[in-house]
């Protein structure tokens, strides 16, 4: 618990979640400054726990007993110095009339919290409607975990992944479902290596294998199969050229003509690239 002299601590300054950095200067310590993450705020105080320490950097220990410090401050992250603050930026060259955006794309960045189990996370990252995710690379990606620890991302770790994936479809009487999701979250390690033309193979390839006979208690498998299809559409639509917009078109009418619950929905995509291109049923 952090208290302070001043009646105004903690006001609006220091927020849940905050990290707060400090000196402890008590013998035995390594000299790291003390970083500690607000894990609520009172009216007159705050509480912190400690968070990972990472030799040479910062220590995550907290005192036992009372210590008193003139130093504590809430850590920020500095903004690139920008002198320009308004909401309509000058164009660096005179006499634009106007500027055509039509296939413009914006580079943002986002948090997702996602849950680790078994070394993987329990769920798959979706991007939102007309987003998807950059090419993988150190700077892009961080796992921050809850106390606050960082996992180092690379791309080896990525390559790694591919491989266990091919160990999985190397095993014999490996059931359909199982395969198709190997492939797929095959296909995805590559988008994330940059390597969209690879990733569409791999998607196309569960869209177009023959289907062998059902192992004793197997259902069809619809849900890789329709994911794959999905993300067949995106790459190809996002590529504007009129013969991958029609190979997508194909795509989404094939799954529309199955028997499944996301059927409606490749319908519904099918007859939108139609129309948004004025692409019609020979």
């Amino acid at each position: 618990t952090i208290k302070s002299t001043n009646t105004r601590f903690p006001g609006t300054i220091v927020k849940e979640n905050d990290l707060i950095e400090y000196s402890d200067t008590t013998p035995g310590l390594d000299g790291d400054p003390i970083v500690a993450r607000v894990i609520s705020v009172g009216t007159t105080h705050v509480t912190v726990a400690g968070v990972a320490a990472v030799t040479g950097i910062s220590s995550g220990f907290l005192p036992a007993a009372t210590l008193n410090v003139t130093d504590l401050k809430v850590l920020t992250t500095e903004l690139a110095p920008s002198s320009d603050d308004t909401l309509f930026t000058p164009l660096p060259k005179i006499n634009v009339s106007n500027v055509d955006l039509a296939d413009a794309s914006l580079s943002i960045r986002k948090t997702f919290t996602v849950n680790i189990a078994n070394n993987e996370l329990s769920a798959q990252v979706v991007a939102e409607t007309n987003e998807s995710f950059l090419p993988f690379d150190e700077e892009r990606y961080l796992l921050i975990r809850s106390d606050g620890s960082t996992e180092a991302l690379s791309a080896d770790k990525i390559t790694d992944a591919i491989k266990s994936f091919d160990m999985i479809l190397s095993m014999d009487k490996l059931n359909t479902s199982s395969r198709n999701e190997a492939i797929f979250r095959k296909a995805k390690a590559f988008e994330f290596l940059g390597q969209d033309t690879k990733s569409l193979e791999l998607y196309y390839q569960i869209l177009t294998a023959p289907r062998p006979p059902l192992i004793e208690n197997e259902k069809p498998e619809m849900n890789w199969h329709f994911k794959s299809g999905f993300e067949c559409i995106r790459i190809l639509t996002s590529r504007n050229n009129n013969q991958d917009l029609r190979a997508a078109i194909i795509i989404a009418d094939q799954l529309s003509s199955i028997n499944g619950t996301r059927s409606p929905e490749a319908k519904v995509i099918s007859e939108r690239l139609k129309l948004e291109n004025f692409i019609w049923d020979e």
